[in-house]
């Protein structure tokens, strides 16, 4: 868990891909023609994993080695039709939808679109929604109906997949504090505007930190368990 922000996060990895906004191992794998774990364990990119504790959130400027294919032979029948499957393709993502006070919205119909695809149900008991869409989509739009007092009975939330910051950024801090309804202003690099500490000191209050606004190593590790990533 890094113990640092911001200056101190500098890109990890050494390969020869270059990281751009957007990119996640997923997405490099399968421009590559390969499968995301097979790239993201391969010892050349041991650098890269001690420096992002998640393959699908990456910063810009990090390197990624990308390995060559390796050759396989398949014996099979002549005369027949044979079908292959590339494994590993979709990414997996995934919401959790809370009030206010951090009830989750349960049951809740909801529509997911990401490229072509959609996708339809309701949330989990824990406002969870999850699904695999393809790896090389980076934008969507999630509608759902609350149907709550004091809520909109309809609400779209624009989707940005694999843009998510590592924890070492202050931008990666600053979006996972508003996703959890911890309001701490632009989601920009600004590691001493008021708004922001203000929101790491109620988001150690709810969790039973010390309110002290430092962003600890227990506070970093008790915000990537709470999110998840």
């Amino acid at each position: 868990m890094p113990e640092t922000i911001d200056e101190r996060a500098v890109p990890a990895g050494g390969g020869s891909y270059v990281v751009e906004p957007g990119d996640s191992i997923s997405s490099i794998a399968l421009s590559n023609g390969l499968y995301w774990k097979e790239l993201w364990e391969h010892g050349d990119n041991q650098s890269l994993r001690d420096g992002r504790a998640h393959p699908h959130a990456l910063m810009a400027g990090d390197r990624v080695a990308i390995h060559p294919l390796r050759k396989q032979q398949i014996a099979c029948e002549t005369g027949h039709r044979h079908r292959f499957r590339r494994r590993g393709v979709p990414s997996r993502i995934h919401f959790r939808l809370q009030d206010y006070e951090g009830k989750p919205f349960a049951g809740k119909r909801y529509r997911l679109r990401v490229g072509s695809r959609v996708y339809e149900g309701a949330t989990s008991d824990t406002g969870l929604i999850f699904h695999y869409v393809d790896a090389d989509q980076t934008e969507g739009s999630l509608t759902v109906w609350l149907r709550e007092k004091y809520y909109p009975e309809e609400v779209e939330i624009q989707v940005r997949v694999s843009h998510m910051q590592p924890l070492a950024c202050t931008t990666g801090l600053k979006t996972r504090l508003n996703h959890l309804g911890f309001y701490c202003g632009p989601e920009d690099g600004d590691a001493d505007s008021p708004p922001f500490r203000d929101a790491v000191r109620a988001f150690q209050l709810a969790k039973n930190l010390e309110p002290n606004g430092e962003l600890t190593r227990e506070t970093l590790s008790r915000l990537a368990g709470e999110y998840g990533a």
